[in-house]
């Protein structure tokens, strides 16, 4: 039996959000939305919240 499995509420913290968000907009085709608390990078099967943070890290957070 295969596991089909995805993270969905993937945040990353980041000293400069905006670069990343970026990033993922020029490698994957994402989109940026702005957001008051950061970014969010938005593709066809992940999205990321990308949030300002004085070192980089990897959180969950629930939104729809």
């Amino acid at each position: 039996m295969a596991l089909n499995a995805h993270l969905s509420h993937l945040a990353i913290g980041s000293p400069d959000p905006l670069v990343m968000a970026t990033f993922y907009e020029k490698a994957m085709g994402n989109t940026i939305e702005d957001i008051d608390q950061g970014y969010i990078s938005a593709g066809r099967v992940e999205s990321f919240c990308l949030l300002p943070a004085k070192r980089k890290s990897l959180n969950i957070l629930p939104w729809e």
